[in-house]
């Protein structure tokens, strides 16, 4: 009896295994709320970012894309006390 060989069963594997983990619940991406407006001569772009700087926010502008970055860091929690 011939077993049926496929020489890329354990990358197909270890792809289903990476995209199965980085697309998880625990590192889903945080998406601001946001409004655009359009004016006869541009467009204003608001981004909510409640707690950040807006000098640590890094902005790209493309022909059909905004891209903002930036970095924020979870405060200390107190031991004893509960959080939610």
């Amino acid at each position: 009896m011939m077993l049926a060989y496929n020489p890329f069963a354990e990358m197909e594997r270890m792809q289903r295994e990476f995209d199965r983990v980085f697309n998880s619940e625990l590192t889903s991406r945080w998406t601001p709320a946001v409004e655009l407006q359009e004016t006869p001569n541009n467009y204003i772009l608001r981004v909510f970012l409640p707690g950040l700087d807006s000098e640590a926010l890094n902005i790209e502008a493309a022909k059909k894309a905004v891209t903002i970055s930036g970095k924020t860091h979870r405060p200390e929690l107190n031991e004893g006390h509960k959080y939610l």
